[in-house]
């Protein structure tokens, strides 16, 4: 319980954000989450020098603001538990339950595969966007009269863009910035401007930090677009 009161901020926080979107969150488990992996963490330190609880903290926040349900977000806060430490798949299971259980253990099982390729990995985070939707929701569609294909339609595919947005657009900008374009052309032509500016108004700083500046620019649209998907899908009626 000592984690947890010294990380009751976090906690707090986090459950404040998935309350203004669902109100009847069940904050008993997912503060039961968080104990358990700060606990199952405990020692552990990032690079940074910084507690490693923040990092699965930070992987919640992220999804608490795609609004996903409390498994998911728990999933997330426990998703190096088994990687990183000594505890087994089965006393996941036997303290959260099968469907978390399965969710912690394909993002172990994701952080083993070695693509191929780009397009090899591209393709895995659509599959694993997709296969990462509970059952519970194809069950409830399936109560509500939807056939499988509107279940796919309304259900199933809203969430699987919504969770791979983030990830898809990260790989988009990474490619754009790789391309002729603007790996060749662009970004020559910006470092031999600066150099010859810099060189006569010996202002290496400022105009370092305008082509620094220029370069972040050129991914900010891609960016933006992919807030504004997964702000929309957010809200998407089904």
């Amino acid at each position: 319980m000592a984690v947890l009161e010294r990380h009751q901020d976090l906690v707090d926080e986090l459950l404040a954000e998935v309350q203004a979107y669902k109100p009847d969150v069940d904050r008993e488990l997912l503060a039961r989450a968080f104990q358990y992996a700060a606990e199952a963490h405990a020692g552990q330190v990032r690079q940074s020098g910084q507690e490693f609880i923040y990092h699965p903290w930070g992987a919640a926040k992220i999804l608490a603001g795609l609004q996903l349900d409390e498994p998911t977000l728990a999933a997330a806060l426990l998703h190096d538990v088994v990687e990183d430490t000594s505890t087994d798949i089965e006393e996941l299971r036997a303290e959260f339950g099968d469907e978390i259980a399965k969710l912690v253990e394909g993002v172990t099982k994701l952080t083993r595969v070695r693509f191929q390729s780009r397009e090899h990995a591209e393709a895995e985070n659509y599959r694993a966007g997709i296969q990462s939707i509970p059952k519970g929701h194809h069950d409830a569609a399936t109560a509500l009269g939807l056939t499988r294909a509107q279940t796919i339609r309304r259900i199933v595919l809203p969430q699987a863009v919504r969770l791979v947005i983030p990830s898809v657009t990260n790989d988009f900008i990474a490619l754009l910035k790789d391309s002729s374009l603007v790996s060749v052309i662009t970004m020559v032509e910006l470092t031999k401007v600066y150099g010859e500016l810099a060189s006569t108004y010996f202002d290496y700083i400022g105009l370092g930090l305008l082509v620094a500046a220029i370069y972040f620019l050129m991914g900010l649209p891609i960016a933006r677009f992919s807030r504004f998907l997964e702000t929309r899908l957010a809200y998407m009626k089904v």
